[in-house]
């Protein structure tokens, strides 16, 4: 696991005499956003759940285009502005940094940083002793941004598929992705789930439906109410897409803990809280966090879509709708919470037009 790895660098480090160093944090990037991955912190609580658009953070920015590492003697005095991760920094008295871009085959994917409470620690002695685990720490990053590369080319595969076959389905990928990165930003608040967690399950949601591609045109696309054995052939797309997505994989990515969670979003995904979904008819505490974030992100773009057998709703409609399920304990409430707050102006017009 990666973080139990760079929890040993770090204790190596500080074996070595850094012992003002407490932390090192990686951040690695996907659509534009740098969002935290992991961390090791000693002396100070961890940055969690933390993301940002690349574009709107110049200096950052500025060394992901450099290629350059960065030096702060005293955050204090170098960025006295109030964004998240600077009020962080603020609340947890760190005061300096060294922040070295990452890359694999000349393609940025994130950054290192390595922090002290102590102004002015990195020294070029400091950061000469730092580099042979920065060494080791930029190949564990490479590897696992190898593998996951090699994931994320099946969820491009999947969304040009999605996209030949019809486009509102691809868009519908695309979309599902900023749904449930909304919704996660909001669980997080109330469930233990790691960076790479949300990480993957904002990148990987869209491979939740891949089995879709098994499914004959002329039912996925029917106008009309589906017969029963028309049903029956639609549920099989769970059994479809765990085929697709298990034979597409060797044996070391099988291993690879994002392997599971996507099993999870492609086979639970039609799951109620209630026991009463499918495939297995799981109950709410076997029913993982993400799979719930997707579920509830999936239902929300279906109802407030053009679909064959339906108009778009509005999004007061949709939301009062999915609010229904979750009395019915279909779904997860808190889901549909964090979707009322970030559309919460759009409500209230519909509510005074009403």
């Amino acid at each position: 696991m990666i973080v139990e790895r760079i929890d040993a660098a770090h204790q190596r480090l500080i074996d070595a005499g850094l012992t003002q160093l407490h932390r090192i944090s990686i951040a690695l990037i996907d659509d534009g956003y740098l969002r935290t991955y992991a961390d090791s912190s000693i002396g100070v609580n961890p940055l969690r759940h933390h993301e940002r658009r690349l574009c709107t953070a110049p200096s950052l920015q500025q060394l992901a285009d450099s290629g350059q590492p960065r030096v702060v003697e005293d955050y204090q005095q170098a960025y006295p502005h109030h964004s998240k991760a600077n009020a962080w920094l603020q609340r947890e008295q760190i005061r300096s940094s060294y922040t070295v871009p990452l890359y694999l085959f000349d393609e940025f994917i994130g950054f290192v940083f390595f922090n002290s409470a102590t102004a002015g620690y990195f020294s070029p002695e400091r950061i000469e002793a730092i580099q042979p685990e920065l060494v080791l720490i930029e190949r564990l990053v490479q590897q696992e941004r190898v593998i996951y590369q090699r994931i994320s080319a099946l969820c491009d595969v999947a969304e040009k598929l999605c996209e030949i076959r019809d486009m509102q389905t691809s868009l519908h990928c695309q979309r599902l992705k900023n749904i449930t990165r909304v919704i996660a930003n909001h669980m997080v608040q109330f469930e233990e789930m790691s960076d790479r967690i949300v990480y993957y399950t904002i990148k990987f949601s869209p491979l939740h439906d891949i089995g879709k591609v098994g499914v004959a045109d002329n039912i996925l696309q029917k106008p009309g109410p589906l017969s029963s054995d028309e049903y029956r052939e639609v549920k099989r797309h769970v059994e479809y897409g765990l085929n697709v997505f298990i034979g597409s994989l060797s044996a070391q990515e099988r291993r690879h803990e994002v392997t599971a969670l996507i099993e999870q979003l492609i086979g639970l995904h039609h799951e109620q809280l209630n026991g009463q979904g499918y495939p297995v008819g799981l109950t709410a505490e076997q029913i993982p966090i993400p799979v719930r974030m997707v579920t509830v992100a999936d239902i929300f773009d279906a109802l407030t879509s053009d679909r064959p057998y339906k108009p778009a709703w509005s999004i007061a409609e949709a939301i009062a709708q999915m609010y229904q399920m979750a009395e019915q304990d279909r779904i997860d409430g808190r889901c549909v919470d964090a979707l009322a707050i970030h559309y919460q102006q759009q409500l209230q017009d519909f509510r005074q037009l009403a």
